[in-house]
């Protein structure tokens, strides 16, 4: 009996060796393939000193030794952190481009401080890849825990791995949002591509929060004659474009006085989570506590003469195109400029989970146009709501066109000397005739009278 013991446990010994080596090759590909795809730049390996499964410190050895093997000293960096290490945000100090990879041994206080260490470090780029290493003793209710951990504070492209899943099962557990958060089980891609799920592709209906405060032509709500009631301006148009492109619903959450909020008011929506995204925030005014997009739009902040009124570019283009409508145009922007070139972007919690996309997306239809597009749409819009008007009060004497009413006169002077000219010509071919009887009776009577006889004759 004890015999049949020692073969059971070294026969497990060897499948678990072999099990460990697959493991860790399985590991490597998919670092391997992931980096490339993702194009990184650093790669962190993550552990702590406390040990609770079989094999920890001898496994987080191998771990550390195959991510070295594969790097290119030209191109990547590994770095090792444990949970003592200090908080020193990566954002300052290597490319966004990082993917950590994370071994933990199951015992919860210090996988909790080793991967709230992690993800301290990886503010504002939590949205990098994480691949979470458990042991096989672990419970899925325990990696549901470190996983829901991690998409709490934003960190939702996180996946895990345990030996036996991962080599017999050819399978891994990852985090599904939408339409509910949950950890799903899946099998792995082949060749481990697109191993990290696009969460946003379909968000299945579920909201996108937007704070809907602005001035047009930036975003307001356009009131179709029909009475139906929707989101606009160049602003507007990219929130419900962006929605769409992913499958939400655009939602406007809070009721605000004059549709305007205070930059501090917006700040405070945003980090207490009453939004998603915020109304447009020039560049030059960016606070460290929100993270922000790519630039949505840019403007000029001008004199325009002869009125001297400060003006931003993006209302000067509604202006222009109302202008258009007048005999001639009342102002024109100067070259005293307070401001040139500025930046307008969307302002979003500082972790984000939309912000590269979003980013993505911005420039897609930045350089599509659309942006100018909805800008110029506007003007017609706000014209149709009466929010404008194309009436001219321009005071000064301008040159009117010609209307159809205006030939009424000159078709009545053309028929008046139309009948004239017919009068002159009916009379002058009445006065040829008359003139020609005239002569032709007085060279009758020349001819008699120079012959007498004749007359007396006829007579």
């Amino acid at each position: 009996m004890l015999l049949l013991h020692n073969i059971t446990a070294l026969l497990g010994l060897i499948e678990f060796s072999a099990t460990n080596e697959d493991f860790l090759k399985i590991i490597k590909d998919i670092v391997a393939v992931t980096a490339t795809a993702q194009k990184t730049k650093t790669l962190i390996y993550a552990s702590n000193g406390f040990a609770e499964c079989n094999r920890a410190e001898q496994d987080k050895v191998d771990v550390a030794l195959q991510l070295n093997s594969l790097l290119n000293p030209k191109l990547m960096a590994l770095i090792s952190i444990d949970g003592y290490a200090p908080t020193k945000p990566y954002k300052r100090l290597f490319s966004l481009n990082v993917l950590s990879v994370v071994q933990l041994n199951g015992e919860w206080e210090s996988d909790q401080q080793l991967v709230r260490k992690l993800l301290m470090n990886l503010d504002r780029n939590r949205q990098s890849g994480i691949i979470l290493l458990f042991c096989d003793a672990v419970s899925q209710t325990y990696a549901t825990w470190i996983m829901q951990h991690c998409a709490e504070v934003g960190a939702i492209n996180v996946i895990a791995l345990q030996p036996n899943m991962t080599v017999k099962e050819q399978s891994y557990w990852t985090l599904q949002l939408f339409p509910e958060k949950q950890i799903v089980q899946q099998k792995l891609p082949t060749f481990y591509r697109g191993i990290f799920p696009d969460h946003l592709s379909n968000m299945h209906g579920c909201p996108l929060r937007f704070i809907a405060s602005g001035w047009h032509p930036q975003i307001y709500n356009y009131i179709s004659p029909a009475g139906k009631v929707r989101l606009s301006g160049y602003l507007g148009n990219t929130f419900n474009a962006y929605a769409h492109h992913r499958n939400a619903t655009v939602l406007t959450p809070g009721s605000y006085p004059n549709g305007l909020l205070n930059y501090p008011q917006v700040r405070n929506i945003l980090l207490n989570n009453g939004a998603d995204m915020g109304p447009l925030w020039p560049f030059h005014l960016r606070e460290d506590s929100l993270g922000y997009t790519s630039t949505l739009h840019r403007f000029d902040l001008c004199l325009m003469v002869p009125v001297e009124n400060r003006m931003p570019s993006n209302m000067w283009d509604v202006y222009n195109e109302q202008q258009k409508f007048f005999g001639q145009p009342l102002f024109r922007i100067s070259n005293i400029c307070f401001q040139k070139g500025g930046s307008l972007l969307v302002p979003l919690p500082a972790n984000s989970i939309y912000r590269e996309s979003l980013n993505d997306f911005i420039g897609r239809i930045r350089s599509a146009g659309l942006t100018d597009f909805w800008l110029r749409s506007s003007f017609f819009e706000l014209v149709k709501m009466k929010r404008i008007t194309i009436e001219d009060r321009n005071p000064l004497e301008v040159f009117k066109p010609m209307k159809v009413e205006d030939l009424q006169y000159i078709l009545l002077i053309m028929s008046c000397l139309i009948s004239l000219s017919f009068g002159c010509f009916a009379l002058e071919i009445l006065w040829m005739k008359i003139k020609k009887q005239f002569f032709s009776n007085k060279k009758v009577d020349r001819k008699l009278s120079k012959n007498p006889q004749r007359q007396a004759i006829k007579i």
